[in-house]
Protein backbone atom coordinates (compact mmCIF):
# COMPACT_ATOMS: atom_id res chain seq x y z
CA UNK A 1 0.00 0.00 0.00
CA UNK A 2 1.23 3.91 -1.02
CA UNK A 3 2.22 5.72 2.20
CA UNK A 4 2.81 9.43 2.52
CA UNK A 5 5.30 8.71 5.41
CA UNK A 6 8.27 11.53 5.66
CA UNK A 7 7.95 12.92 2.39
CA UNK A 8 5.17 13.36 0.22
CA UNK A 9 6.36 11.88 -3.64
CA UNK A 10 6.71 14.63 -5.97
CA UNK A 11 5.39 11.94 -8.80
CA UNK A 12 3.32 8.73 -8.93
CA UNK A 13 1.95 7.71 -12.23
CA UNK A 14 -1.47 5.61 -11.97
CA UNK A 15 -1.99 2.89 -14.22
CA UNK A 16 -4.94 1.26 -12.80
CA UNK A 17 -7.92 0.89 -10.72
CA UNK A 18 -6.22 -0.39 -7.72
CA UNK A 19 -3.55 2.80 -7.99
CA UNK A 20 -6.00 4.99 -7.92
CA UNK A 21 -7.73 3.09 -4.86
CA UNK A 22 -4.00 3.35 -3.33
CA UNK A 23 -3.95 6.94 -3.83
CA UNK A 24 -7.38 8.23 -3.24
CA UNK A 25 -7.06 6.73 0.41
CA UNK A 26 -3.66 7.96 1.53
CA UNK A 27 -4.79 11.62 0.47
CA UNK A 28 -7.42 11.33 2.80
CA UNK A 29 -5.29 9.93 5.41
CA UNK A 30 -3.08 13.06 5.33
CA UNK A 31 -5.59 15.05 5.21
CA UNK A 32 -7.34 13.93 7.86
CA UNK A 33 -3.95 14.07 9.65
CA UNK A 34 -3.64 17.74 8.53
CA UNK A 35 -0.21 17.79 6.57
CA UNK A 36 -2.51 17.97 3.54
CA UNK A 37 -5.18 20.86 2.23
CA UNK A 38 -7.36 20.73 -0.57
CA UNK A 39 -7.87 23.60 -2.56
CA UNK A 40 -9.14 25.05 -5.88
CA UNK A 41 -6.83 26.92 -8.09
CA UNK A 42 -9.24 28.33 -10.49
CA UNK A 43 -7.78 26.59 -13.20
CA UNK A 44 -10.51 26.82 -15.79
CA UNK A 45 -9.88 22.66 -16.31
CA UNK A 46 -9.80 21.74 -13.22
CA UNK A 47 -12.94 21.05 -11.29
CA UNK A 48 -13.48 21.15 -7.74
CA UNK A 49 -14.93 17.80 -6.51
CA UNK A 50 -13.67 17.14 -2.52
CA UNK A 51 -11.46 14.35 -2.13
CA UNK A 52 -14.08 12.98 0.58
CA UNK A 53 -17.00 12.34 -1.70
CA UNK A 54 -14.51 10.30 -3.83
CA UNK A 55 -16.12 6.65 -3.01
CA UNK A 56 -13.29 3.66 -3.20
CA UNK A 57 -16.00 1.73 -4.98
CA UNK A 58 -17.03 4.26 -7.60
CA UNK A 59 -18.97 5.69 -9.23
CA UNK A 60 -16.58 7.96 -9.99
CA UNK A 61 -16.10 11.24 -11.97
CA UNK A 62 -15.03 10.79 -15.77
CA UNK A 63 -12.15 12.94 -15.58
CA UNK A 64 -11.02 15.41 -12.79
CA UNK A 65 -7.88 17.80 -11.75
CA UNK A 66 -7.87 18.06 -7.93
CA UNK A 67 -4.83 20.37 -6.19
CA UNK A 68 -3.28 19.75 -2.87
CA UNK A 69 -1.23 21.72 -0.26
CA UNK A 70 1.49 20.26 1.92
CA UNK A 71 0.82 22.40 5.17
CA UNK A 72 4.50 21.72 6.70
CA UNK A 73 6.52 21.92 3.18
CA UNK A 74 4.38 24.23 1.67
CA UNK A 75 4.44 22.08 -1.69
CA UNK A 76 2.12 21.79 -4.23
CA UNK A 77 0.28 18.67 -6.24
CA UNK A 78 -1.80 18.30 -8.90
CA UNK A 79 -3.93 14.58 -8.92
CA UNK A 80 -5.26 14.36 -12.16
CA UNK A 81 -7.30 11.34 -13.49
CA UNK A 82 -9.51 10.50 -16.39
CA UNK A 83 -11.53 7.91 -15.46
CA UNK A 84 -14.23 7.34 -18.51
CA UNK A 85 -11.57 6.09 -20.96
CA UNK A 86 -9.02 4.53 -18.50
CA UNK A 87 -6.21 6.78 -19.41
CA UNK A 88 -4.94 6.94 -15.94
CA UNK A 89 -3.76 9.43 -14.00
CA UNK A 90 -0.75 11.52 -12.08
CA UNK A 91 0.07 12.51 -8.83
CA UNK A 92 2.55 15.26 -9.12
CA UNK A 93 4.49 18.03 -7.35
CA UNK A 94 3.98 21.43 -8.99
Amino acid sequence: MLKFNKNIPDIIDINSISDFISIINEIKLTISSGRLVQYNDGDEFSNYIDIFSINTEGPWPDFFILYFLDSSSKRRYRFSCEMYHGAGGKWERI
